[in-house]
């Protein structure tokens, strides 16, 4: 039908394949072998080059220069010596100096403010412990030199948020076994130990063992005995994690030198959302809340002298904005404390199939086989949801992703043509 065609681009039937020249199936082998050939032959004229010795000379020469591009590289006043200029992590100009002495390479080294537009690189955490966490601040960009760089802090956010969603003592240890077991081939599988560690904490207080009970009393109680309480803790780990990222906007606000305008209009939020969760179990908080409107209402009449109206209606909207936002992504930690009864419920379920059989090598197959559906995934998909919860719940807060990632300056490659 013409509706089903909608959209649709005709494609026209090549001008050396026609009906008129016989069966069409050999024309095109016909035309296969020909391109086949073609092929082949362009394949021998580019091994030909290859070995090329002028061509070889010039693609080393081309490297070189390549990484000449990337250096600020000059020549001094009296032409004898070489000015290299660069970003570095070094504390003093000595150290470095030293450093270089020892590498063969004399140079002196001076340390000064930078002459150049750029902005100056900025360098993640170092701290080993903290550092299988920087994927996650590099899966959106890097933080400037005036943005938190949260690496620390996800070392304890991630596993927690992990662990709460994947409570089991038996799990939690195959994670970190196998964590520890993957990184000969990836580093970054060893983000598996500590969350795997998370996991069977988490599986000590709720009493969790492959599902089968009995075998650790619970230090807090079961998910499955008492829903309504994990997932109002749920909540409680999703507020301290949102009230960290609105502290780290102010500290950032006042390393850019805008702390006049964060209290005035940053600060009060904080007050909102904060006297609006206590209000909801004491509604004599708000007052509090009311207090706090007023306090971001005369923020935004100082801020907004002199600029009209548009601009206390434009402050007044992300006033509006702002509390639905954290509402929302506040309500999203919710999905911690169900995957946490979700995942009781699949271990529940494995130990119920168990019961329906009596051959003891069923029973084992259908443990063995449930629980690595469980490990494979269910946790996938957990820390898929971990992922989410620190990106878009926790860096929008306070992340403008502004910087650029300091990388050590590699040496020039050889220009060697025989190599």
């Amino acid at each position: 039908s013409a509706g089903a065609l909608a959209g649709c681009k005709p494609i026209r039937v090549p001008d050396w394949l026609s009906p008129e020249r016989g069966p069409l199936l050999p024309q095109v082998r016909e035309r296969l072998e020909r391109l086949e050939g073609e092929i082949d032959d362009t394949s021998a004229a580019l091994d030909l080059h290859r070995v090329d010795a002028g061509i070889r000379e010039t693609l080393a020469t081309a490297r070189l220069l390549r990484w000449y591009l990337g250096v600020s590289l000059g020549r001094t006043r009296d032409g004898k010596a070489c000015r290299l200029s660069g970003w570095t992590t070094a504390a003093d100009a000595g150290s470095l100096q030293q450093l270089l002495r020892e590498g063969g390479i004399d140079a002196t080294v001076v340390l000064g403010e930078t002459r150049t537009y750029r902005k100056p690189p900025v360098r993640l955490t170092q701290k080993r412990w903290a550092r299988l966490f920087t994927p996650f601040v590099e899966l959106l960009g890097t933080p400037g030199r005036n943005e938190v760089d949260p690496s620390s802090v996800l070392a304890v956010a991630v596993p927690l948020l992990f662990g709460f969603m994947f409570p089991d003592v038996g799990h939690g240890l195959i994670l970190a076994l196998a964590g520890l077991m993957l990184k000969r081939w990836r580093r970054e599988a060893l983000i598996l130990v500590p969350c795997g560690l998370a996991a069977a904490a988490f599986g000590l207080v709720f009493g969790e063992v492959f599902g089968l009970h009995g075998l650790l009393n619970p230090l807090w109680g079961r998910p499955l005995d008492d829903p309504a309480t994990i997932l109002a803790a749920s909540l409680a780990v999703g507020v301290v994690l949102m009230l960290t990222g609105l502290m780290f906007a102010g500290l950032e606000a006042s390393w850019r030198g805008e702390t006049r305008q964060w209290l005035l209009e940053g600060a009060p939020v904080i007050a909102i959302y904060l006297s609006g969760l206590v209000s909801v179990f004491a509604p004599a908080a708000l007052a509090a809340v009311a207090g706090a409107l007023l306090w971001y209402g005369a923020g935004i009449l100082m801020l907004c002298r002199n600029k009209g109206g548009g601009c206390i209606a434009g402050r007044l909207g992300q006033l509006v904005e702002s509390a639905l936002r954290l509402t929302l992504n506040t309500l999203s930690f919710l999905r911690v404390g169900a995957f946490a009864l979700a995942h009781a419920a699949f271990s529940l379920v494995i130990v119920e199939l168990m019961e329906t059989v009596d051959h003891e090598l069923a029973k084992g197959l259908i443990f063995i086989l449930g629980h690595l559906f469980i490990l494979v995934f269910e946790g996938a998909v957990v820390m898929v949801q971990t992922t989410r919860l620190i990106l878009f719940e926790f860096f929008i807060r306070f992340l403008r992703f502004e910087g650029r990632i300091y990388r050590p300056l590699s040496p020039p490659p050889r220009c060697d043509a025989g190599k």
